[in-house]
């Protein structure tokens, strides 16, 4: 079995988006991109045909689900991103699998209507895919808990981390690894996981 090596570090404030500087593009729909949308951005990811996948806090007065769209590359959203109604609470990671497929990672219990537990995996269009289930998913002390960074290893399983204590009803404290298909990869067992005074989430993770 290979050895997974992870240097973990916390934070104990807000997380915040940090943009690149970069020249400005004039072709870019500013105003139509602002005025729909509100609300901070916490990930985004951006396609290869220059389409940005954006998630945060965020809504749009223009389109009915939340916290989650696609923007075309003039900054208008995408409508044929079909979230649906979006999630409930705020989104904290996007992650693009080769595939073509989507992991999103928050505070939500539910996206498009469906149970969610905090990390669903999305198809290149939008919609749920259903062949990755992850029951209850995150908890903590009895509460819905939350997901705040998904990491994907070569191998296609998936490294979890954020704010609870037991996923879908196992004990795993603020990390755990899910195979492709959602369920809870039992081969790796972080014991007592992470604890710290204060009771801070755990926020990265990388993969050597």
């Amino acid at each position: 079995m290979t050895k997974l090596s992870t240097l973990i570090s916390f934070i104990f404030s807000s997380l915040f988006l940090f943009a690149q500087p970069g020249v400005e593009d004039q072709n870019y729909n500013t105003k139509a991109f602002h005025k729909s949308i509100a609300g901070p951005v916490y990930s985004m990811v951006i396609q290869n045909d220059d389409r940005i996948i954006i998630g945060g806090d965020i809504t749009s007065t223009s389109n009915t689900n939340k916290y989650i769209y696609r923007i075309n590359p003039d900054r208008t959203i995408d409508s044929s991103f079909l979230a649906g109604t979006g999630v409930n609470k705020a989104i904290y990671s996007i992650l693009f699998q080769q595939d073509g497929k989507i992991l999103v990672g928050g505070d939500f219990e539910v996206f498009d209507g469906q149970n969610a537990g905090g990390i669903i995996r999305l198809l290149p269009d939008g919609q749920i895919d259903n062949s990755f289930t992850t029951g209850v998913g995150a908890f903590l002390l009895g509460q819905s808990g939350k997901v705040r960074d998904v990491f994907l290893q070569n191998d296609g399983k998936i490294i979890v981390t954020g704010d609870f204590d037991q996923f879908n009803g196992v004990s795993r404290n603020r990390i755990v690894r899910l195979n492709s298909d959602g369920t809870i990869d039992l081969s790796f067992d972080p014991g007592v996981g992470v604890t710290a005074n204060g009771d801070p989430y755990l926020y990265d993770v990388q993969i050597l």
